[in-house]
């Protein structure tokens, strides 16, 4: 047959949740088996004695309810319908999925058409249609036997049994119905995997995935298949299941699974999934995949007319490994190990050591060392029925690849008939001492029925795998709107596939720190073009008529491209020359290594079915567009390239010489220089002469006179200048022959910035043309531009992108890069994919869909067992009970006497009548209330629905109104999260309390800006305490008590230096000391205070946890009272207790605060809580209150920011900020008191390096504005969020109104930074400011940044100072003018000096020197001597005071 290799493997089985623990386990001798988990069925179904059909002798078994975990949304499965499923479809899928993983196809290319799925599974009944049953069968013979058994049952009591029992059931509705035919476990992979081949499920007992093995292999052999993915599922332990086999007499009495021992006494059950993936072994070589065995042979039979339809034949067996072996090209002999069927039962041993004896013969020439070994993993994980087969194979398999002969348990004392076979049986693992080629290993499996299958294996001398590229992860969303992106965001979910929608975000290689970045993105609602890997669009330029545009490069001044895995990943091998090589040296080889290259991306893209509207190319480049449109045909280029004679080629003696310039400066500089031209307009900042060396000369001096960057390029060849023309005949020759016809794609002539004309000769005289003109690929780009493309994409390794950025600045645009060596090629062009699809792309997402789609559900356990129902109370209605007695007739029925012995009766009837009830309701909490919780759940906590007070615990408060939940920072508090957690603890513990709360740890902020979905999870320690958590952010112990505890004596120690607080509670609130809203405002009564703490009545607020906040609040106002580090935030708790119950919202309480630890950081207080009547009902132990390097005039500002600011003001328009803030909490905390979500988006994309500047010149900037405003338009209060300051399209900062409109439209602004220092002046009109510090420079410098004149103008004070003083004033006029200095300080001329004032190019600029800074400003504002005045009050450090805003 056709040799098939095995190139993936996943599974889980007892022990094992996975491939690799299942070899631990085999190689270690593990035995996986334990008694039976009550999830599957109860202890008193176990009597070892009985024989009743509903009592079992034997409670051992292998199980796998630790590992039957199945992530819903991963596979696009609903989770509701994911947990009344049966889940061995759900665990297949996964494992089937897995497998590929394992094969290197979990994100690399595979033949999806051609793949097909075959799977063993038996028609065992399954938990998901048990779980049915109780819906359509229990339920309505439960109701109907009620009413039989009690005629007179009402049909209330009836329709209270009936919702009790339903209320226990699981879910079922129309999304299961799937999940329960069996025949569709195949199907629903194929479906879930995108399998096009052969899908389907075999049942033939335990032979199962042999047989789907079988016909995976002849799929594979005649072509129908490239690849199969083959597996056996067994996840059955129902009741009838261990009826039928106790009934049978299978199972082992002792609970021990023996294979071929003398003590053999039955089976143990197991189950599990295993799944393989198969290939042709030709192709898994050819494509360098690992390859665990080969498959050489498979052979199935039956057995015929037998003597019982259950007992094994061994003719039968024989005939499956006649069949098996029978064409190999190696004999039996060979056989080194035999993963046998190995049941434990003692008849199935018997005959299946009679089948090895009769094929494989005896040992009795064999030293014992010598023997084949014989093995059953059954010994280890119990027999799993249908996919034993699939067990054992892969078992064998990873003993051919290992080279180890496993163990097998229990056979201490070999069956007789061992030693007549060839065979041993081993109690440790053994190296398998021959090479891989020679490793020979079977696999049997024998089914109920006579059904026989036997695989033969033999190991692959293979080279080592390379390990097959991958493209990296990309997470995926897309929605109709941000709000609703940002939503889905936040609730951590992905999207499997790139679906429709047209606002769309991609992060690449996702972490919590891109996740957050990319969370400010999307709030902004701005494009975001892959900082930090990720792509946002609220609407993509592709959308709505925007067009693709391929750009392919020309030589460049390096040719590195990055393509090997692109290759491996695609499996397409590279041209020649693509590989790093200097143009300087080997100009030709680059060139035509550049044209494979460009071309062979084309190509991928268009696998990808990424498809242009234009193309054009940069120098050579558009070479490539013309055949990549198909105008020019490449079987005629490949064939002139592959015959150049590169030692024959020669090039003009030339250089090329690139200028940070524009064209019209570049040609003025030229205009009489001999021998030299324009050749490359690129850019409106780079441009290209070449020339003759002495000419290239000259104009070098010139750029350097006028201090224009430049540099010489290690490129010689002449081309695009008419100093080529010497060289044109071979171009003349090709073009001419050449057959240039209309193309697919519009191509675009860089040398017209017009598209390519239709003629023939026209085409021709262009190309070459082409060689001899400059190229214009800045007029190109602009043409693109105004014919709708707003995508470009460099198809190639080179510098387009930048060309086409600096081109088309300030407007709405995409460059993208195919390749670059910032990156793997296949990373790269991920990230490309990544971007286009943002932009509105449809194309082949491939590289995108290998995102696993997850939500922040995560794994759920599948229920493998179905347990009895039991209801958690009686019924309401109880039988009635009358004592018995008839009524009364004739005399009797008035006696008194009989009246009081019928009373007296009725009321023995009714105590009894309790009696029992209250008896059944005892019964019916048995087992008892639980103790003990081990429990994971999800709460939403939601601002608008399940939490609104967390409103009023936003961190940084704003304008009443404000819409941007971000900006306000509304945090969950530490207090609150200790609630949630008593509530959850006591809610599943009933009749207990939580009386204590100790081990805390609050290590992240829960930030509920947007809905979060908080994971709580319990798990009890002992009886009392548990472990409880919100994961991810916060966790501790609860001491729980089922009866109430009493306080301890507590008496706080007397204040010491008693004395009343500086402000009211009123104003605690009022004036921001505490930021918190009315839920959270529970301080009644401020004070007394002392040296050693302080005291407080609180009335206790509605919000969750305000009172132990409150508490809290105390202490944090003592802290701000002191002189210094006055910023105080809770960090932390020891412990609290609770006494009497918690108390109720308006109940009146003492707190008490003592201080017990204080130093510069920390402050550790212990608080006392006391009711009206002196009870003692809160105790904490060691609040937690950290102090921040902030002085008190700061922390006075920050507080009041809506009327304040933290900056100097030096007039009416300008502010200095003075940054001595050193702590990186410090400078959170001013970036979002400062920032708004937009802003603090583009603030943490930055470098680390880069943010605290920034940051100080938003901060001058905002005061600067707020100031303004208030001092010219009477604007009394304005938060600094309510203005944003971005950057104009040349780069000028600029300030507009946010959500209010209190901000004019075209107010101006300009701010500069430098040292810790950063100045922002505002104006109605282009203003300029700068900073600078006073330091020594080179000597060449004043040469360098003025001409004579000015350094004239400079003279009479040391360099240092004047050089300063010069440097900052021609940045002020730079500013004010909006174009900068831009490197050529030369066009910005200081011209007149009157005193500290300069003037520039006709504007004056203030100078003042303070410090060791010199600050600059434009004069004409009227405000100099106000600025002066400010700064000589700042000549020596003094501490910020807060200024009025």
């Amino acid at each position: 047959m056709t040799r098939i290799a095995i190139v993936g493997m996943a599974c889980v089985f007892p022990g094992a949740p996975d491939l690799d623990a299942y070899w631990r386990n085999i190689v270690a001798g593990v035995e996986a088996i334990s008694d039976v988990p009550p999830e599957r069925w109860e202890p008193s179904f176990y009597d070892p004695d009985s024989t009743a059909i509903d009592r079992f002798y034997c409670k051992r078994g292998g199980f796998v309810d630790a590992y039957a975990r199945f992530d819903p949304t991963r596979f696009g499965v609903m989770p509701r319908a994911a947990e009344a499923a049966d889940p061995d479809q759900l665990l297949a899928l996964k494992l089937g999925f897995d497998a590929l993983a394992d094969a290197g196809y979990g994100e690399r290319e595979f033949a999806r058409a051609r793949t097909g799925v075959v799977i063993g599974r038996g028609n065992y009944v399954s938990a998901g249609v048990l779980r049915l049953e109780q819906h359509v069968r229990l339920l309505p013979q439960l109701m109907a036997t009620l009413s039989e058994l009690f005629p007179g049952m009402p049909e209330a009591a009836l329709e209270e049994a009936r919702a009790k029992l339903a209320a226990k059931f699981s879910y079922y509705g129309p999304d299961v119905a799937a999940g329960m035919i069996p025949n569709l476990i195949a199907s629903r992979i194929a479906n879930r995997l995108d399998l096009h081949g052969p899908a389907y499920t075999v049942d033939a007992a335990c032979a199962s995935s042999i047989i789907a093995l079988e016909q995976a292999t002849a799929a594979l052999a005649s072509g129908e298949a490239d690849l199969m993915l083959v597996g056996g599922v067994h996840l059955t332990h129902d009741l009838t299941f261990w009826a039928t086999f106790c009934q049978l007499g299978a199972l082992s009495r002792r609970g021990r699974c023996s294979p071929f021992s003398a003590e053999a006494d039955g089976i143990l059950a197991g189950e599990g999934v295993g799944m393989v993936v198969l290939k042709r072994l030709d192709d898994a070589l050819r494509d360098g995949d690992r390859v665990y065995a080969a498959i050489e042979g498979v052979g199935t039979s039956s057995d015929g007319r037998a003597s019982s339809l259950v007992a094994p034949s061994v003719e039968g067996q024989l005939l499956a490994l006649e069949k098996a072996w029978g064409g190999l090209d190696f004999g039996r002999a060979s056989i080194g190990l035999v993963e046998a069927h190995g049941t434990g039962t003692p008849t199935g041993d018997v005959a299946e050591l009679d089948t090895l004896r009769g094929f494989f013969g005896g040992g009795a020439d064999l030293a014992d060392g010598e023997r084949p070994a014989l093995g059953s993993v059954k010994s280890m994980i119990g027999h799993t029925m249908p996919a034993a087969g699939i067990a054992g194979l892969i078992k064998a398999a990873l003993a051919v690849y290992h080279g180890v002969l496993p163990p097998t348990l229990h056979c201490d004392t070999p069956h007789p008939k061992l030693a007549e076979t060839r065979f041993r049986a081993l109690a440790r693992a053994e190296e398998w001492r021959r090479p891989a080629a020679g490793r020979v290993a079977a696999v049997n499996a024998f089914g109920f029925g006579g059904i026989n299958g036997h695989v033969v294996l033999r190991g692959v001398a293979a080279p080592a795998p390379v390990a097959p590229p991958a493209p990296p992860e990309v997470w995926l969303l897309a929605a109709a709107s941000p709000a609703e992106l940002l939503a889905r965001l936040e609730r951590g979910e992905r999207d499997a596939h790139p679906n429709g929608a047209r606002c769309r975000l991609a992060i690449v290689e996702p972490d919590a720190k891109n996740l957050a970045l990319a969370k400010k993105a999307v709030a902004s609602g701005k494009p975001w073009h892959g900082r930090q890997q990720i792509y946002f669009s609220p609407d993509g330029l592709l959308n709505d008529g925007g067009k693709l545009a391929f750009v392919f490069p020309g030589v460049d001044s390096r040719f590195a491209p990055q393509a090997e895995d692109l290759a491996r990943f695609f499996g397409r091998p590279l041209p020649p020359y693509c590989e790093t090589l200097d143009p300087k040296e080997a100009l030709l080889p680059v060139a035509v290594g550049l044209l494979g290259f460009n071309r062979y991306l084309h190509d991928l893209l268009r696998q990808l079915h990424i498809v242009p509207d234009a193309m054009a190319g940069h120098s050579i480049g558009e070479w490539s567009a013309m055949l990549a449109a198909g105008m020019m045909d490449q079987a005629t280029s490949d064939r002139a390239n592959a015959e150049l004679d590169f030692d024959a080629m020669r090039f003009p003696d030339v250089l090329f010489l690139a200028a940070s310039c524009d064209v019209a400066t570049l040609a003025g500089l030229l205009d009489d220089l001999p021998e030299i031209a324009l050749s490359h307009d690129n850019c409106p900042n780079q441009v290209i002469a070449c020339g003759a060396h002495a000419s290239v000369d000259r104009l070098a001096e010139r750029l350097r006179d006028r201090h224009i960057l430049h540099s010489v390029l290690p490129i010689v060849s002449g081309f695009h200048s008419p100093l080529f023309a010497g060289t044109m005949d071979w171009y003349r020759d090709f073009f001419g022959r050449a057959e240039l016809v209309e193309p697919a794609v519009p191509v675009w002539s860089a040398t017209t910035a017009q598209r390519f004309p239709s003629g023939l000769e026209d085409k021709r005289q262009l190309a070459l043309d082409h060689l001899l003109r400059p190229v214009r690929f800045r007029e190109l780009v602009e043409a693109l531009y105004a014919d709708g493309c707003r995508v470009f994409v460099q198809v190639g390794f080179g510098s387009l992108t930048g060309f086409v950025n600096d081109t088309l600045a300030g407007r709405p645009h995409l460059a993208l890069a195919a390749n670059n060596d910032h990156r793997s090629g296949l990373a790269q062009l991920t990230q490309l994919c990544a971007a286009l699809w943002v932009e509105g792309a449809r194309f082949d997402t491939r590289l995108l869909a290998s995102a696993q789609p997850v939500t922040a559900g995560r794994d759920i356990a599948l229920r493998l067992g179905v347990p009895l129902v039991h209801v958690d109370t009686p019924l309401t209605w109880q039988p009635p009970l009358d004592g018995g007695f008839d009524e009364p007739e004739g005399e009797a029925a008035g006696d008194p006497v009989e009246a009081v012995m019928r009373a007296t009766l009725a009321d023995i009837a009714r105590a009894s009548a309790e009696v029992r009830q209250l008896w059944q309701r005892r019964r019916a909490g048995l087992p008892p209330a639980p103790r003990r919780v081990d429990s994971r759940e999800t709460r939403l906590l939601d601002r608008a629905t399940t939490i609104p007070w967390v409103d009023d615990h936003a961190l940084y408060p704003q304008r009443p109104g404000w819409p941007v939940a971000a900006d306000r920072h509304p945090v969950v508090p530490m207090t609150m999260e200790i609630m949630l957690l008593v509530e959850a603890a006591e809610a599943a513990l009933p009749g207990m309390a939580v009386a204590e709360v100790r081990a805390i740890q609050a290590y992240n902020w829960l930030v509920v800006a947007e809905p979060v979905e908080a994971e709580i999870l319990l798990k009890s320690l002992d009886d009392s305490t548990v472990a409880a958590e919100i994961a991810g952010y916060f966790r501790c112990e609860l001491v729980l008590s089922d009866t109430p505890v009493v306080a301890p004596p507590t008496r706080p120690a007397p204040l010491a230096r008693p004395r009343a607080p500086r402000i009211t509670a009123t104003a605690l609130y009022r004036d921001q000391w505490m930021f918190h809203g009315p839920a959270y405002q529970g301080v009644k009564t401020l004070g007394p205070m002392g040296e050693n703490g302080i005291a407080g009545e609180l009335v206790v607020p509605e919000g969750q946890g305000a009172l132990l906040d409150n508490m809290g609040q105390l202490a944090g106002y003592w802290v701000m009272e002191q002189p210094e580090n006055c910023l105080a935030m809770p960090i932390g708790l020891d412990r609290a207790r609770f006494f009497g119950g918690h108390p109720l919202p308006g109940e009146v309480l003492t707190a008490q605060v003592r201080v017990r630890e204080l130093d510069a950081l920390n402050c550790v207080t212990d608080h006392v809580l006391t009711d009206a009547q002196g009870r003692v009902r809160v105790i904490l132990d060691g609040w937690r209150t950290r102090r921040y390097q902030m002085d008190e005039a700061f922390w006075l500002a920050s507080r009041q920011l809506d009327r304040m600011g933290v900056s100097h003001v030096l007039s009416g328009r300008v502010a200095l900020f003075e940054d001595r803030y050193d702590t990186a909490i410090l400078r959170d905390y001013l970036a979002r008191r400062y920032l708004a979500a937009v802003e603090m988006a583009v603030y943490e994309a930055l470098p680390p390096r880069r943010r605290r500047p920034w940051l100080n010149g938003r901060v001058a900037a905002k005061d600067a504005v707020r100031h303004y405003l208030r001092a010219s338009r009477g604007i009394d209060r304005i938060h600094p969020k309510e203005c944003v300051i971005e950057n104009a399209e040349n780069g000028a900062p600029r300030v507009r109104s946010n959500v209010t409109d209190l901000v004019p439209p075209g107010l101006r602004l300009s701010l500069a930074h430098k040292d810790g220092w950063a100045v922002a002046i505002v104006a109605e009109a282009p203003v300029g400011v700068d900073l600078e510090t006073l330091a020594e420079r080179d000597p060449g410098f004043g040469e360098f940044a003025f001409a004579e004149a000015e350094l004239e103008w400079l003279a009479g004070e040391p360099d240092a100072v004047a050089w300063t003083r010069g440097w900052v004033a021609k940045e002020v006029c730079g500013k004010r003018l909006e174009t900068g200095i831009g490197g050529q300080l030369r066009r910005l001329v200081i011209e007149a000096r009157d005193g500290d004032r300069l003037c520039v190019n006709g504007h004056w600029v203030a100078t003042r020197r303070f410090r060791d800074l010199m600050l600059g400003w434009s004069a004409d504002l009227d405000m100099d001597d106000t600025v002066a005045g400010a700064l000589a009050a700042l000549a020596s450090p003094t501490q910020v005071t807060g200024v009025p805003q």
